[in-house]
């Protein structure tokens, strides 16, 4: 099946017309009216600059080589406490949050006995 594509409008002088063309946009039989996208303006947390265009938005993010994050990628939510997991009515883990340290690693994560009591007791359970 082949590809719809959308005339794209912009407004000038009053009116509707096409980008390409420049045609003014054709009055439908039904009511209806063109879908308006604002314009964003922010101050970059990248290099800081004000950004007012979604070209500038474009640009700035290829500078710094990002991309925006698709929701589908979106890492699910759970809670390390059984007691906010069930308030909260998401998933229940209790490795939560916790580092996931290879084997291999140039450090030993110590246990509470294997510290030095000094530090150990400054550690609530």
């Amino acid at each position: 099946m082949g590809r719809v594509v959308r005339a794209r409008y912009v407004f000038r002088d009053g009116q509707f017309i096409e980008r390409k063309t420049g045609e003014p946009m054709a009055a439908p039989d039904r009511i209806a009216s063109p879908m308006l996208m604002a314009d964003v303006h922010y101050k970059s947390p990248l290099s800081g600059k004000e950004v007012t265009s979604r070209s500038q938005r474009r640009e700035e993010m290829k500078i710094h080589g990002v991309r925006e994050v698709d929701p589908s990628e979106r890492r699910v939510f759970a809670y390390r406490s059984k007691k906010w997991a069930e308030r909260m009515r998401r998933d229940h883990d209790p490795n939560a949050g916790k580092p996931e340290i290879p084997q291999d690693a140039p450090f030993k994560r110590l246990s509470r006995d294997e510290l030095p009591t000094s530090i150990a007791k400054t550690i609530s359970r």
